[in-house]
């Protein structure tokens, strides 16, 4: 693939300057030149490094995408994006209407990448995966020196929502221990988990009222109320549902933002249980989780599995704002039936 066309002004605009600094000249001695002063910090990666990266990425992508084999994901994709991809796949090979994935695509809007960074390293790259498409903020990770870089996980950009703006490509930006919460309202760790909290009881969390409202929430909760309904109403007595959001240990990245916040990206799992109470009630499934399950109903009790990826901006401690998801995914990547 040839590199990609880029816009890379920046989530900043501001350009790092290097100084020459001369020595004065000594009476009857040749002028004598110093050492330029030097970034003390740089980003772990050069800007033909990341094109060289993402149009692997893509490729790679692409061509699972194309067969719809996850086998072929292998070499460049791992964690939550391979999960979503693979289920995807196979609700497709069963239901070939369902969405197909997004691509990642060739044309980048603006690269992060952290500078001084010890393994495991990460970055972001917001990408347009096709003309006119909504943006998407994608991490990619590498585990050590010896492995390439692998698109780890990805979200859409919600509606009405503008990424916080983060230091110019060519200085780098700061990533920031996920458990500190030096200067923020919340640690990386504790945004994503109380957001997870929010996400199994809405209103009736205790930490409702630290987050702006945005479309994915109004989504994910809709369909759970949805799905309670029809569980307790449309057959009274006959079915249990429960509902949970739980972070994933260690799937949580962040950077600093020039506003003294952050970017935060974190993974959570979501299960949703039907339990069959009554003798003789039927569950009747979605076409995609029939195709998963291999089942078109559950008599006693049906599992869903779902993964959802979301980033938010994090406030600096001293704002009066709450915090803001900017950017999510979800999907089914299991689901049982009995």
């Amino acid at each position: 693939m040839n590199a990609p066309r880029t816009r890379r002004a920046g989530l900043a605009s501001c350009v790092a300057a290097v100084l020459i600094v001369l020595s004065g000249c000594a009476q009857q001695q040749s002028p004598e030149l110093r050492p330029a002063a030097q970034q003390t910090e740089v980003p772990v990666m050069t800007e033909p490094q990341v094109d060289r990266v993402m149009n692997e990425v893509a490729d790679v992508v692409a061509a699972a995408d194309k067969a719809g084999d996850a086998k072929l994901l292998a070499p460049r994709v791992d964690g939550a994006e391979t999960q979503l991809r693979q289920a995807r796949y196979l609700i497709r090979s069963k239901q070939p209407k369902y969405p197909a994935p997004s691509p990642v695509g060739t044309e980048r809007l603006v690269d992060a990448v952290p500078v001084d960074q010890p393994w495991p390293r990460f970055f972001f790259s917001v990408t347009e995966p096709a003309p006119d498409a909504v943006p998407r903020l994608q991490l990619l990770t590498q585990q050590n020196a010896r492995v390439p870089y692998k698109l780890s996980a990805s979200a859409t950009l919600l509606p009405g929502v503008t990424l916080p703006r983060t230091a110019a490509p060519a200085t780098g930006v700061e990533a920031l221990p996920i458990d500190d919460q030096t200067g923020l309202k919340l640690s990386p760790v504790q945004a994503v988990g109380q957001y997870a909290d929010v996400l199994t009881s809405n209103t009736g969390s205790r930490y409702a009222n630290a987050f702006s409202e945005d479309a994915f929430r109004k989504a994910v909760v809709g369909e759970q109320d949805a799905e309670r309904k029809a569980a307790t109403e449309t057959c009274e007595g006959c079915f249990d549902y429960q509902v949970t959001h739980t972070p994933r240990q260690n799937w949580v990245w962040a950077i600093r933002t020039v506003d003294g916040g952050a970017l935060v990206l974190g993974v959570v799992d979501s299960t949703r249980t039907f339990t069959v109470k009554k003798q003789g009630a039927k569950l009747p499934l979605t076409p995609e989780l029939q195709a998963l399950s291999s089942k078109q109903e559950a008599t006693k009790s049906a599992e869903i599995t779902s993964v959802e990826v979301v980033a938010m901006h994090v406030p600096a401690a001293d704002s009066k704002q709450p915090v803001q998801v900017v950017a999510a995914d979800r999907g089914p990547v299991k689901a049982t039936a009995s």
